[in-house]
Parts: C-alpha cells; structure tokens; sequence
C-alpha cells in the first residue's frame, strides 16, 4: 500500500515516527483506559505507521538511505535470519564447554562464532537454494501462458 500511494515523507520525518513508536515514546492514550485488547491494537496501529512512515521515508535517495546502505548493515540484514536460526544451536553447543573465559571473552567468542556461522549458512547454503528455486519457479511459470493470452483464446472460441 505504502508503494501504490506513492508517498512522499522526509527522511528525518520517517526515522522520527520510528523512533518514537518503536521506542514506545508515544504517550498513552486517555480514552483507552487500561483495556488490554484496545491498548494492543493501537500498539499494532501505531507499529505499522512508524515502520510505514520509516518505509516510505527511505524509498526515495537521501542521507539516511545512503548510511543503511552501510556494507556491513546490508550483510547484517542478509544473514539475520540465519543469526536467528543459529544462535541458540552456537549458544547450546559452546556454553557448557567454557570455564574460566570472562564475560566480554566469552560474549566476543560466541558472537564471531554465530555471525560465521550464520554468514556461511546464507551465503552457502541460504542463497544458492533460493536461487535454485526461484529459477525453477521461472520455468514453470514462463510455461504458463499469460491470462491475457487465456481470455482472448477464450473470447475468440466463443465469438459468433
């Protein structure tokens, strides 16, 4: 919807809406009350207009774009959710065996460990398979006629 409408919002705009909805600085609404269901919907409400806002904001080129297109954010942002699947597994697997390392030792061991893990996962595993299968579903969807070409066969076998 945010694309269809074209909207045009300043970039500091967009990372403002974000900012305050995101970080909960929006004060609370008096006519809700304490209502658990009204509170979660206005909640949903105002994610969708801070994240559209933030959205719409970085369509265009501008300061902002340019510094998430940061190379490692972008990378960061590829492999998230092969961080998301994989911390847990590094956690599990690394944590009982190390004694003795200090907090910030052990934080930047299973750290690097998750964020190479991850990095290989995506970039070898992760992004060939999507690859793979959105060259499969090219071929079978070209095979496909388009619905134009349907309707008109369809219009022309029933033309007096």
């Amino acid at each position: 919807m945010i694309y269809r409408m074209n909207l045009r919002i300043p970039q500091m705009i967009g990372l403002v809406a974000a900012t305050a909805v995101f970080g909960s600085f929006i004060p609370p609404i008096p006519w809700i009350g304490n209502d658990p269901l009204a509170l979660a919907g206005v909640r949903e409400v105002l994610l969708v207009v801070g994240g559209g806002a933030l959205i719409a904001s970085l369509a265009r080129d501008g300061w902002l774009s340019r510094l998430l297109s940061f190379r490692p954010l972008v990378i960061g942002g590829e492999i998230s959710y092969s961080i998301y699947m994989t911390h847990q597994v590094v956690n599990l697997g690394i944590l009982p065996h190390i004694h003795g390392l200090g907090l910030s030792l052990t934080f930047l061991l299973v750290t690097t460990l998750t964020i190479t893990s991850s990095a290989f996962l995506f970039y070898f595993v992760e992004a060939p398979v999507r690859n793979a299968v959105k060259a499969r579903l090219k071929t079978k969807t070209s095979a496909i006629p388009p619905l134009s070409a349907i309707i008109s066969r369809a219009q022309l076998e029933h033309a007096p």
